[in-house]
C-alpha cells in the first residue's frame, strides 16, 4: 500500500522516536560596581568602566524549559530561522486539513541517522478520523522532492503500522514517523482504526 504522503508498507518494524524533551538552564550574573564621588573613583570614571563592561547588556536568567516534549516559547531566531520555517509550514498545512490536532515544541531527541541527539523542533499531528487522499496531496512531506528535499534512503524504516524516514535540504535534516493502524492479517474481521499520525522532527547538521 501507498500512501500519497509517500510512505511505503512492507512489514512490521518500525523505528519511533523516544524520549523527546528539552532541558535548558543559565545562571544570571551581573557585575555590580559602587560609584561614589570620592577621589578613589570620581563619578565620571566609574560611569566609564561600567559603559566598558557592558552592564547594560545584563539580562535575567531565562525562565527554565518547560516539561519535556513542550514547547518552550522560542522565537524563530532561536530556534534557527531555516529550522523553525520547516517546522511552522509542516503545522500550518495540518492545521488547515481542519481534521488533526497539531502540537508544535521544541526539543531534543535521539534520531536514527546518527548517535547524537539534537536540538530542533517538531510538530506532532494526529487526525483520529483520518484524511482522504486530498488532504493528504496537500501536506508538507507529499511534496518533499518539489521542495528540493533528497531522502537518505538508509534511515528508511517501514511496515503496515508505519515508517520512518530521513530527508535533508541545505544543512537541515528531519526525520519524519508516520504511524496508522495497519490490521491484523490474523483475522479477518478486524476493522482497523482511520487514526494517523506524523511527528517531523527537523536540526541543523553541524
Amino acid at each position: 500500500m501507498k500512501l500519497a504522503a509517500g510512505f511505503r508498507f512492507a512489514r512490521k518494524g518500525v523505528t519511533r522516536l523516544v524520549d523527546f524533551g528539552s532541558s535548558r538552564s543559565r545562571p544570571a550574573a551581573c557585575a555590580r560596581i559602587r560609584c561614589t564621588r570620592q577621589k578613589v573613583l570620581p563619578m565620571r570614571l566609574c560611569l566609564s568602566i561600567l559603559i566598558g563592561l557592558g552592564i547594560g547588556a545584563c539580562r535575567p536568567a531565562p525562565p527554565p524549559a518547560e516539561a519535556a516534549g513542550e514547547s518552550t516559547g522560542a522565537t524563530a531566531p532561536e530556534r534557527q530561522a531555516d529550522v523553525a520555517a520547516v517546522c511552522d509550514t509542516v503545522q500550518a498545512l495540518w492545521r488547515a486539513t481542519g481534521r488533526a490536532v497539531v502540537r508544535l515544541a521544541d526539543t531534543t531527541a535521539p534520531v536514527v541517522s546518527d548517535s547524537v541527539e539534537h536540538r530542533g523542533c517538531t510538530v506532532f499531528a494526529t487526525a483520529a478520523e483520518g484524511l482522504d487522499s486530498a488532504q493528504w496531496r496537500t501536506l508538507y512531506w507529499a511534496a518533499d522532492r518539489d521542495r528540493g528535499w533528497a531522502e537518505l534512503i538508509r534511515y528508511t524504516a517501514d511496515g503496515p503500522d508505519g515508517g520512518s524516514r530521513t530527508l535533508e535540504r541545505r544543512g537541515v535534516r528531519c526525520q519524519i514517523e508516520f504511524t496508522q493502524d495497519g490490521g491484523d492479517d490474523s483475522d479477518p474481521t478486524y476493522v482497523p482504526s482511520p487514526a494517523v499520525g506524523e511527528t517531523t522532527f527537523c536540526w541543523r547538521t553541524p
